[in-house]
């Protein structure tokens, strides 16, 4: 597959992804590609005006292939082992508790609750319900409670089983 030059169009971005993709994909568990490798693919900075390129390629190669990345700042990227894949559950978790408590204080900085028409209510309150719920559900404790019912099954709960295990 030959690349075209320099073509903006939404065929060349397409183009760009698989490029990256196919590098990607070439990588062995444990190697560092360097951004300025995937860089002087596709005649851009992924770290720039090329990035959408690279999360998409990414995103390909997580899908297809279920090979998936680390960053490692300002270097590159470092295909992971599966004990580093289930590590970055960590990270997840701590940024959907942040955004739910995010989401919670948005919210709630509601001006005059009572002057909102009763269904804008039931949408606040539903909301207001479920970040508070996921942000529960993220905190360190919660997923130990999680984690000490999946020890005695070895499987993954049903969600009436993960719901059972976080009231303790």
């Amino acid at each position: 597959m030959e690349k075209p030059e320099n073509i903006h169009t939404v065929q060349s971005a397409a183009v760009d992804s698989i490029f990256l993709y196919e590098r990607l994909k070439q990588a062995a568990i444990g190697d560092l590609v360097k951004y300025e490798e995937l860089s002087a693919i596709i005649s851009r900075d992924v770290q720039n005006d090329g990035r959408h390129y690279l999360v998409t390629a990414r995103r390909m190669a997580l899908r297809r292939d279920r090979i998936v990345f680390g960053v490692v700042t300002n270097v590159g990227f470092k295909r992971l082992n599966d004990i580093e894949i289930v590590s970055t559950g960590e990270n997840v978790t701590g940024r959907i508790r942040r955004l739910s408590r995010r989401g919670l204080h948005t919210i709630t900085a509601v001006g005059d609750f009572a002057a909102m028409p009763n269904e804008v209510r039931i949408r606040h309150n539903a909301y207001a319900s479920v970040f508070g719920a996921i942000a529960f559900a993220t905190k360190e404790a919660s997923v130990k409670r999680v984690k000490e019912a999946v020890g005695s099954s070895q499987a993954r709960l049903p969600i009436a089983g993960t719901l059972e295990a976080f009231r303790g």
